[in-house]
């Protein structure tokens, strides 16, 4: 049976429901007049992500979101095959201006949750050389310097280079998580936000943030099989 979202507030509840395969077929799949794609993406802003996967909105409304504020919206518009067909010519979704300036429309707590996990490497967290190199910085001493000039951006939400969003991410995951190389059981104490909290956070962010279509492009390299066995 299909289903018709019948105004942009119906809308907006199933994207803030719990999971839920009814939900996920709500936001991906069900019928929308024109007009009440345009007043979705106009009055909640928040559910741009979830409107440029569905399967029925109309062309109109990936051109819009095609040069939405939020990269990960534009990254979901071309993902859709029906856009990459009716425009062969825009860059595919694993085709990345390295030097581009991104932005993400994170919430202050997101942010507050980024800068900690840069800023804690030079707190109860103890980096190696060899970690920093991995999270993608040259030396602890560069991710120190980059950690100055990233958290300016996070605190004023200034659109940075996708290796800025990979690294920072990389760090973030790491410092709260470990507790061999990183703050753990101290992160609650310093940051003053929950452990619960910051867990919700952080997974939010990875769905959120374009970060692992990255690996192998932007950052490291990514690793291949070999007929009959590893390389």
């Amino acid at each position: 049976m299909t289903f018709v979202i019948e105004n942009a507030t119906e809308y907006a509840k199933w994207f803030d429901a719990a999971p839920s395969s009814e939900r996920w077929a709500a936001l991906s799949k069900e019928y929308a007049e024109l007009a009440t794609w345009v007043e979705i993406v106009e009055e909640f802003p928040r559910c741009q992500i979830a409107v440029a996967q569905n399967a029925t909105v109309p062309l109109e409304i990936l051109d819009r979101l095609r040069s939405a504020r939020d990269f990960k919206v534009q990254w979901k518009v071309r993902t859709q095959q029906r856009w990459r067909d009716a425009h062969p010519d825009d860059p595919g979704p694993f085709d990345f201006d390295l030097d581009e300036l991104i932005h993400y429309d994170l919430s202050s707590t997101e942010r507050k949750v980024l800068r900690h996990g840069l800023v804690e490497w030079g707190g109860p967290a103890h980096c190696t050389e060899e970690l920093a190199v991995a999270m993608g910085f040259a030396s602890i001493a560069d991710l120190f310097a980059q950690t100055n000039r990233i958290i300016v951006a996070l605190k004023n939400s200034q659109p940075m280079r996708h290796i800025d969003w990979v690294r920072t991410m990389l760090a973030t995951e790491i410092v709260f998580m470990s507790g061999t190389v990183g703050a753990a059981g101290d992160w609650e104490t310093v940051t003053g936000i929950p452990d619960l909290e910051t867990f919700r956070i952080i997974r939010g962010l990875q769905s959120h943030l374009v970060v692992n279509p990255l690996i192998g492009k932007a950052f490291g390299t990514r690793f291949k099989k070999r007929e009959g066995g590893l390389s």
